[in-house]
C-alpha cells in the first residue's frame, strides 16, 4: 500500500514539474562527492536547474533526481553527460554539470533514468587503478625475463611485454591531457629504469638489439 502511494506521489511530482515547463531526470551515481539536495544543475556556465532529491541505495550507489528548467531542456539528450563537479560560484558546494558529447540526439523523456559520469577525482582514481594493473603486468614480465634472460628473444613473455606497452600507449592516448601527463610523470621514470636494467642484462648476453621494439614503444608513449 505504502509503495503504491509513494509511486503515485512520484508521478504527481513529475507531472507538476512537467507543467512548470521543465523535466526531471534520474541520474545514477556510484559516488556523490558531497552533492546535496538543492545544489545547482549547470550547463555552459548557466544555472540550468537544481537537485530535487538524493536517494541512497543499499548497494552503496545513489540516484539523484535533477530538475532541468524549460530553457535548458534541449541540453538533456541521449548525448548528455551528467557529472558531479565543484560549483564555481558557491564555495564548498557541489553541482551537477551537463556536458554534451555531440550535438543532436534524441531528447530525454521526462522521468528518464541515466548513468552519471564519475566525478573528476573518482575518474582519476579509476584511471590510475586501471593503468596500475597494466604497469604491474609489465613489471612482472620484466622480472620473468631477468630470471631466464637467455630465452628472452623467443619467449612469449617478450611478446606479452611488447603488447602491454602498446596497450599502455593506447590507454594513455584516450585520456585527457592533464591525466595523461600526471600518469606519465608517475610511471615513466620507473618503467625506464626497469628497461635500462633489462637492456644491461641483454647486453651481457649479446642480445641488446632485441630492445629496439621496446624502445620504440617507449618513444611512442613519451610523445603522446
Amino acid at each position: 500500500m505504502w509503495r503504491a502511494i509513494l509511486g503515485a506521489f512520484t508521478v504527481l511530482v513529475l507531472a507538476a514539474c512537467s507543467l512548470g515547463g521543465g523535466i526531471v531526470v534520474n541520474v545514477n551515481f556510484e559516488h556523490l562527492s558531497g552533492l546535496e539536495k538543492d545544489d545547482r544543475v549547470l550547463f555552459d556556465d548557466n544555472v540550468a536547474g537544481h537537485v530535487q532529491s538524493v536517494q541512497y541505495h543499499s548497494d552503496g550507489t545513489y540516484t539523484v533526481q535533477v530538475f532541468i528548467d524549460k530553457g535548458f531542456v534541449s541540453a538533456a539528450t541521449e548525448y548528455a553527460q551528467f557529472q558531479v563537479v565543484d560549483d564555481p560560484d558557491r564555495q564548498g558546494r557541489k553541482g551537477v554539470q551537463i556536458r554534451l558529447t555531440r550535438q543532436g540526439g534524441t531528447p530525454l523523456a521526462d522521468g528518464a533514468t541515466v548513468a552519471g559520469v564519475p566525478a573528476e577525482e573518482d575518474l582519476a582514481s579509476k584511471i590510475r587503478k586501471e593503468l596500475d594493473a597494466g604497469m604491474a603486468f609489465i613489471m612482472e614480465k620484466m622480472e620473468q625475463f631477468e630470471r631466464d634472460i637467455k630465452s628472452f628473444p623467443e619467449s612469449q613473455e617478450y611478446q606479452d611485454l611488447k603488447k602491454a606497452l602498446e596497450d599502455l600507449a593506447t590507454e594513455l592516448g584516450q585520456k585527457e591531457k592533464s591525466a595523461r601527463e600526471r600518469l606519465k610523470k608517475e610511471w615513466l621514470p620507473e618503467l625506464q629504469r626497469k628497461l635500462d636494467e633489462l637492456r644491461e642484462r641483454l647486453r651481457e648476453e649479446g642480445h641488446e638489439e632485441q630492445m629496439a621494439p621496446l624502445d620504440q614503444e617507449m618513444d611512442h608513449i613519451r610523445k603522446i
